[in-house]
């Protein structure tokens, strides 16, 4: 096994490697212990070549291993402006598609931080109907397979404050099922399950939720 001590400085952003790589050539054997810090990710931009938000300050720490066809980061810590999330992350690549796992928690998500002031879509002019006629764009869910647990304290939204939410997400060729979402809103609390199948030539939906005790007032 090969020792790696590495400390990278590039467009202000630090980034460390340290432990050992049996198979340096390949990529593989990988036990190390990875760093990224950086004030604001727009100091990125010239390195990615397009510009990007100004979200910071930004901070990632955890230990990068991998095994056959796929990697992780186990211990992960990820601090970006307000929001936060811990936990540990593995994508297998060895399949048809990608699979994720994931099982973090956070303190705080703050989503309108996130979103970096994107504005909101504007409405259009009223139609006969509700629901747009094109189709709904979920190819998006045949693309990747995952397994992913969240538990969250907070979540801010740019109009709600989510509290105590957790969501547990498969997602298998297109079929997306999350069992269960749990959540304190509005001074009440949101159970249910979400089903979306979009493995067929029609996607099919599923939904049982319960509400108890909201007030409409803070909605």
């Amino acid at each position: 096994k090969y020792p790696v001590d590495l400390e990278i400085d590039v467009s202000d952003a630090k980034i460390g490697l340290h432990g050992l790589v049996a198979k340096p050539m390949e990529g593989k054997g990988l036990d190390l212990e990875l760093s990224f810090n950086v004030a604001s990710l727009s100091n990125l931009s010239k390195l990615a070549e397009t510009e990007l938000p100004a979200l910071g300050p930004i901070s990632l720490t955890g230990k990068l291993s991998d095994s056959k066809d796929s990697y992780s980061i186990k211990g992960m810590k990820l601090q970006a402006g307000k929001t936060d999330l811990s936990g540990d992350i593995t994508a297998n690549l060895s399949g048809k598609r990608p699979a994720l796992s994931a099982n973090l928690s956070s303190n705080s998500i703050d989503l309108v931080e996130l979103s970096c002031g994107v504005p909101a879509a504007k409405k259009e002019a009223k139609k006969e109907r509700v629901f747009s006629a094109d189709p709904l764009p979920l190819d998006g869910l045949k693309s990747v397979n995952a397994n992913v647990t969240i538990n969250a304290r907070q979540i801010k939204t740019s109009s709600l404050i989510l509290k105590k939410t957790k969501i547990v997400l498969k997602l298998k060729n297109g079929n997306l099922s999350i069992k269960p979402f749990s959540t304190l809103v509005a001074g009440g609390s949101l159970n249910g399950n979400i089903g979306l199948n979009a493995s067929g030539k029609t996607a099919v939906l599923v939904t049982d939720i319960n509400i108890k005790g909201l007030e409409p007032s803070q909605l």
